[in-house]
């Protein structure tokens, strides 16, 4: 590996010639490390990739046409096989070499980019030209962030590769056309609408309006325009269109099947993923909770979709000018907390920044992604640490309704 690294390859043809017992397995064997390195996608690299990635030409076509090196080996990480696309040297014939010898080009990185995702970050017509000859590549493939090829030569204000892309199929949504008009290039914002991108400014249908207040201007323009699919669901991942943001991805504004929806995104598979799944399915049909309209999944991540609110209740005791004492909201905080503790399940949040308000001012109990389960013998703590995050809030209580919140929760 360390002769590949630096494309010696009179060392190369010695060590492959003289130390190797089983050359076809030795030459594509991945460099070994910790497991600990493992995790953060390390190591695996085959001698192949070392002399690919620092632009050993020669070296590349010996170890494949001499010693049979495998153009798609990557012992232990499957995602580097295109990482060499990082690279800065000689990278044009040596991807042109390997792609006349078969190499895959459908594998993704560890952020889930693309070959073509890659080619545009490094802003070379010539490499996106020669995936996209293959006809292979999915052009409208996104990576972790939610980019394709195309928003990152958009981004990058690349007007050549940008018309390549769209000439081959590439889909341009309203998201590029916001990116070429921060960047200010009207020439780039004109090839995108005349490859489909909607404009941003057409409205949707007259008999169509959105049922929140709030999020009524970004619904407006989200139901205007081509947003990508994704099952049922129309989104966005745009900051124009988000809600709030989270640890796991941030909500945002959606409609699924039609119907305007916060999407909460986690972590596919995450134990706050598991608990908000497990909250809203035992849950589904109680009136004072937020709604599970569907959820879908795209690349790891997992997207709830729910009711979509006006406001949290924090926000709204901060508006008011004096502490709030409303019964109406006591009550509901009450029986939706009180049934969820009747399936057995604890709630953990602030009810004040996790109790959401609709367009109708009604309130419901939303954020189970810290709930938890009732150990054995942890029910009465639970419920009590329940009690005293609803205790710690904005609104009055008489003594009447302390008395009553204290037998509601332990009875």
């Amino acid at each position: 590996m360390e002769a590949a690294w630096y494309g010696k390859e009179k060392a190369l043809k010695f060590l492959y010639e003289n130390f190797s017992d089983e050359k076809e397995r030795d030459v594509n064997l991945g460099r070994m490390v910790s497991t600990q390195q493992r995790q953060v996608y390390k190591g695996g690299e085959t001698a192949l990739m070392d002399a690919a990635r620092n632009g050993h030409l020669s070296a590349v076509k010996t170890l494949v046409k001499e010693m049979r090196a495998s153009v798609h080996a990557c012992v232990r990480l499957p995602q580097k096989r295109n990482t060499i696309l990082r690279q800065n040297k000689n990278i044009e014939p040596i991807v042109s070499f390997l792609l006349d010898c078969g190499a895959d080009v459908t594998e993704r990185d560890e952020n889930r980019k693309t070959s073509l995702i890659l080619a545009a970050e490094r802003q070379s017509h010539n490499l996106v030209e020669l995936l996209l000859k293959t006809g292979k590549v999915d052009i409208n493939a996104r990576g972790n962030d939610d980019k394709t090829a195309l928003k990152v030569a958009v981004e990058y204000d690349h007007e050549e590769i940008a018309k390549l892309l769209c000439e081959n199929g590439a889909r341009a949504d309203c998201s590029d056309v916001f990116a070429a008009k921060e960047n200010y290039n009207n020439e780039m914002v004109a090839l995108l609408h005349k490859y489909s991108a909607t404009a941003t400014n057409s409205r949707p249908p007259k008999e169509w309006a959105p049922t929140s207040k709030r999020w009524g201007e970004q619904l407006w323009r989200l139901h205007s325009i081509n947003s990508p699919q994704i099952g049922k669901l129309n989104i966005i991942f745009d900051e124009y269109y988000r809600i709030e943001s989270t640890s796991e991805g941030g909500i945002y504004l959606g409609f699924h099947a039609g119907k305007e929806v916060a999407v909460k995104r986690f972590l596919l598979g995450s134990d706050k993923a598991k608990r908000e799944s497990m909250c809203l399915s035992h849950c589904h049909s109680n009136r004072h909770m937020v709604k599970l309209h569907g959820t879908e999944t795209r690349g790891n991540c997992q997207l709830f979709c729910l009711s979509l609110c006006e406001s949290n209740l924090e926000d709204h005791l901060s508006k008011s000018a004096q502490a709030v004492n409303n019964h109406d909201i006591l009550k509901t905080l009450l029986e939706a907390v009180r049934d969820l503790h009747s399936l057995e399940l604890g709630h953990g949040t602030a009810p004040t920044s996790c109790a959401l308000l609709d367009a109708d001012d009604k309130v419901l109990l939303a954020d189970f992604d810290k709930s938890s389960s009732f150990a054995e013998g942890q029910r009465e703590r639970i419920i009590k640490e329940d009690l005293e995050v609803l205790l710690n809030t904005n609104i009055v209580f008489t003594v009447f309704q302390l008395f009553a919140l204290s037998f509601l929760f332990f009875s």
